[in-house]
């Protein structure tokens, strides 16, 4: 499993942030935490060479899910980080394919749809 570690300037609701990524670090030497969950895992990374500004996580293998950096602790050469599944970003592609109705919008809207507000 492979870790890529980023700097995120996108606020958390958008939706894709792949523009507002910026790559610091890929990691193979890390390891989950033992009794983590797969929305809010903890990682334990083995190095101590990645930077202050990582603030968001894509982990592949069976995971394959972006994660917002939560909370980072500093243990004995070890990295602790405390993660939170992005929802939007992990599942951008199935959002993006899907079509939807809006029933409430200020500027477009359809006369056939009831709106009684």
């Amino acid at each position: 499993m492979t870790a890529k570690f980023y700097y995120n300037s996108a606020d958390r609701i958008v939706l894709d942030k792949s523009s507002y990524l910026t790559l610091e670090a890929t990691e193979t030497n890390f390891y989950l935490k033992d009794d983590t969950e797969l929305l809010n895992p903890t990682i334990v990374v083995e190095s101590d060479k990645l930077s202050d500004n990582i603030n968001y996580v894509y982990l592949g293998g069976n995971m394959q899910r972006y994660y917002f950096v939560e909370n980072t602790t500093f243990s004995q050469g070890r990295i602790i980080m405390n993660l939170a599944v992005d929802v939007l970003m992990s599942h951008k592609d199935i959002i993006l394919s899907n079509e939807f109705i809006i029933w409430r919008n200020q500027s477009v809207y359809n006369r056939y749809l009831t709106d009684d507000r």
